[in-house]
């Protein structure tokens, strides 16, 4: 059977893709093996049925997460942009009740995206944290021994003195997949780089506060 007014089958239809809670490549681990099966295996083979089947007009992606690893967001992101440039059909994203960091990087592939009026999202931005336990063992008579190959291999060592030099390679690495968070995001939303940097300081927002902050369209 056909639509009448647009002669579409009637049958057609709109796949839901989730992503829920922490974007990573696979999940924790339990008494008999892994809990679940890896998040972007699974959107892959999601999106792959949803290219395969005729019926499938377009995807409502649900994200209702607080962010992840940058690597498994990034996987995401791509296999959403390969899915509608192969596909032509279009992603639409809703944000649940928070779509933050990891989820504002996969966000930015959908072609509209829609909230809740009490979704949190923003957290634009990369992070890495550690703890430095040198102070510490020095007053207990605790000395470090590594032995490295280069002066670089031990990076971050939390037993060791912090050096300037290992601050500087890390903040290397985190301002390149920082550039590349902000270009995505200003590339999926039409916003010039220069102003998504100035709101992409980190910091959460509330859908009024983003759509101010020009983080997406209304």
């Amino acid at each position: 059977a056909t639509n009448p007014k647009n002669g579409e089958s009637l049958d057609s239809k709109i796949a839901l893709i989730e992503v829920n809670g922490m974007i990573a490549r696979s999940q924790p681990s339990g008494l008999f093996g892994p809990v679940g099966r890896d998040m972007v295996e699974r959107i892959q083979s999601e999106l792959d049925a949803a290219a395969e089947d005729g019926a499938v007009k377009g995807v409502l992606l649900s994200i209702d997460s607080p962010g992840g690893t940058v690597t498994a967001s990034d996987q995401i992101w791509h296999a959403i942009t390969q899915f509608k440039a192969n596909t032509n059909k279009p992603v639409v994203v809703h944000m649940g009740a928070i779509c933050a960091s990891g989820g504002v990087y996969i966000a930015v592939s959908g072609d509209k995206i829609i909230c809740e009026p009490t979704t949190i999202t923003g957290s634009i931005g990369v992070v890495l944290s550690t703890m430095n336990f040198h102070d510490l063992l020095k007053e207990y008579g605790v000395k470090d021994v590594t032995i490295t190959s280069g002066p670089n291999k031990d990076l971050l060592n939390s037993s060791a003195p912090i050096r300037e030099q290992h601050l500087e390679i890390m903040r290397g690495m985190i301002m390149e997949s920082y550039d590349r968070f902000t270009q995505l995001v200003a590339d999926g939303r039409g916003i010039d780089v220069k102003t998504v940097r100035e709101f992409a300081d980190g910091r959460i927002y509330t859908p009024s506060q983003a759509i101010d902050q020009d983080v997406r369209q209304t």
